[in-house]
């Protein structure tokens, strides 16, 4: 009998959730999906205190390179940059952490808080290939004036910009006592190097200002302009921020807004939110189907559309240019993420497989797909595609469940990832997955018949490498002999709320109703607030902040929820306890 794909459990069940007929799940399922209201409460309660960050490595790489274009201007920044550039790759690269250990689902790359011998080591040799390097174009930097004094102006007015806040006066004296009584290029090197390796360049460093609460107590002026800039630039505040803070406006809210609206207008917050997108949709999970391109069934399956290397990397190039494309071009809702049509994609192989005419060349308006053909960022295929030859319903199903909707499912029972299960005849990817997840009387179903599968089986239009298709092909795993064809059956009831037996039968359907549920809103505000903070979200005590950047959704654009989260005033202030970090 022909080994079909149907047999290969495993290649569906690396996503998680409840499977397998084994052990009882630990709780009911229904506990962790919110229903009916996914609004947020808002009480006056202090947030967790939390300890000192470390800019990230996008945030240093950015600081360094805007605190030099400020000072020298960008020809001389760039050289001093490449100078220091050996010893500066020797940084690692931040990770996001995986959660729940499920190499899947991970969280931002923000939260990336190691500190390793190679970033020690790192910042060491970086801090003085800088100073060196500096300091060779000592003349530019002291304008002519080769005194002492003058290089100690320099430093602190230098160590002032690095630092983003005010030098305190005993880390004034030290610049001045590693500087020396006499100006030598060694000496300047050290004092350059001294400032870039102390904790208030390396670190988000905050002290508060007035007690606004027990416990809690509101930032100053140049620590908020420091949270903002790092919250939506990756770097340090610019000259026109700096000159805000210095001059005591961030405090006046139409003053804050003014600044947080000219912020997310420049340019430099394109990136950033990028970075924010890419982490909540799991770029780095996303998988490359050409490590099976020698497999003959697989190249059966693929045919004329066996995918390069570079498939996977024009995949989420696309859901960039379309992130970019909603937030900042077109004033996007999450709405439109979830039903745009739009097809920014410029890589001829891509487009291909879309049954495009031609790719984008870039200019002027991006063509779109014909209605219901790709609707929203859940029809691309970067949030499709798989290294299978069948699709993952399961996998699919999970990531809109949880990642979109923000819905808690249980941990699967033990062993859930042996489960197997064989058919006689060919049968289609759901008719296989429904006897493995939802027979009667496994424990599989209770997870599976409406939190999981629905979301997946809805997607089943599309195959495993993203291409719309109108009936399925069944391959044997062996020789690459295709058994048959199946018809694909897309209807489902999604359940987005508890109770809700609706029906849908395609994406742009699926798309429709997680638009209404307002569900997708309280999500990203989750998300938005991981990402913003750094740090995961207490609903306790952070409910006032969720809740406003959630509404901000409802009522306005995604742009919208980013600054409704920057102008919270849970954003403006931090926690203090006696003894805590």
């Amino acid at each position: 009998m022909h080994r079909s794909i149907r047999s290969l459990a495993l290649l569906a069940l690396l996503a998680g959730g409840c499977k397998g007929e084994v052990t009882a799940p630990q709780h009911d399922p229904q506990e962790g999906v919110v229903d009916a209201d996914p609004s947020f409460a808002c009480a006056e309660a202090a947030p967790p205190d939390v300890a000192m960050r470390r800019l990230t490595r996008d945030q240093l790489d950015n600081t360094l390179r805007d605190l030099l274009t400020e000072r020298l201007g960008a020809a001389r920044a760039e050289a001093i940059l490449e100078a220091a550039g050996p010893q500066h790759s020797l940084l690692p690269v931040d990770e996001a952490p995986p959660r729940d250990n499920n190499r899947f689902k991970r969280d931002y790359r923000r939260w990336d808080q190691r500190v390793s011998e190679l970033h020690v080591e790192g910042w060491y040799t970086t801090a003085l290939a800088l100073g060196e390097a500096m300091a060779a174009d000592q003349d530019t930097l002291l304008e002519g004036c080769d005194t002492r004094d003058c290089a100690e102006a320099f430093l602190l007015d230098f160590a002032e910009r690095a630092f983003r806040h005010p030098v305190p006066p005993a880390t004034a004296t030290r610049i001045g006592q590693v500087l020396g009584p006499t100006l030598t290029p060694t000496a300047f090197a050290e004092s350059i190097a001294y400032v870039l390796l102390a904790p208030d360049f390396l670190y988000h460093v905050e002290e508060g200002a007035e007690a606004v609460g027990d416990e809690t107590y509101a930032l100053t002026d140049h620590e908020l302009a420091a949270r903002m800039s790092y919250a939506l630039w990756d770097s340090l505040p610019d000259e026109e921020l700096w000159r805000a803070a210095n001059e005591g406006e961030l405090s006046d809210e139409t003053q804050l807004a003014a600044q947080v609206d000219r912020m997310l207008a420049d340019p430099r917050s394109r990136p950033a939110l990028g970075r924010f997108f890419e982490d909540w949709l799991q770029f780095m999970a996303a998988e490359d189907p050409s490590v099976l391109a020698g497999d003959t069934a697989y190249q059966a399956f693929a045919g004329e559309d066996l995918p390069s290397p570079e498939l996977r990397e024009a995949g989420l190039d696309e859901i960039r240019a379309l992130v970019q494309r909603l937030v900042f071009d077109e004033g996007g809702t999450v709405e439109d993420l979830l039903t745009t049509d739009l097809a920014p994609v410029t890589d001829p192989e891509l487009a291909r497989l879309y049954g495009m005419d031609a790719p984008w060349d870039g200019e002027g308006e991006p063509p779109r797909f014909a209605e219901g053909e790709r609707p929203g960022l859940l029809s691309r295929f970067t949030l499709l595609a798989s290294a299978t030859v069948a699709t993952r319903p399961i996998h699919r199903g999970v990531f809109i469940r949880e990642m979109i909707l923000c819905d808690e499912l249980p941990a699967p029972p033990d062993g859930a990832s042996m489960a197997t299960i064989e058919l006689e005849g060919l049968h289609s990817n759901r008719e296989y997955y429904e006897a493995l997840t939802e027979s009667p009387g496994t424990v599989c179903r209770g997870c599976h018949e409406r939190w999981i599968n629905p979301l997946g089986f809805v997607s089943e239009r599309y195959d495993a490498l993203g291409r719309r298709r109108d009936e399925e092909r069944v391959f044997d795993l062996e020789t690459g002999e295709l058994l048959g064809t199946v018809p694909i059956d897309t209807s489902v009831s999604p359940s987005i709320f508890l109770r809700d037996e609706s029906r849908v039968s395609d994406m742009a359907g699926l798309g429709a109703q997680l638009a209404d549920s307002g569900k997708v809103e309280a999500c990203l505000s989750r998300n938005l607030f991981r990402f913003v903070f750094a740090r995961p979200e207490a609903v306790a005590t952070d409910g006032c902040a969720l809740e406003e950047t959630r509404v901000a959704g409802v009522d306005g654009t995604l742009r919208d929820m980013v600054g409704a989260m920057v102008l919270s005033q849970e954003f403006q202030r931090r926690t203090i306890r006696e003894g805590g970090e």
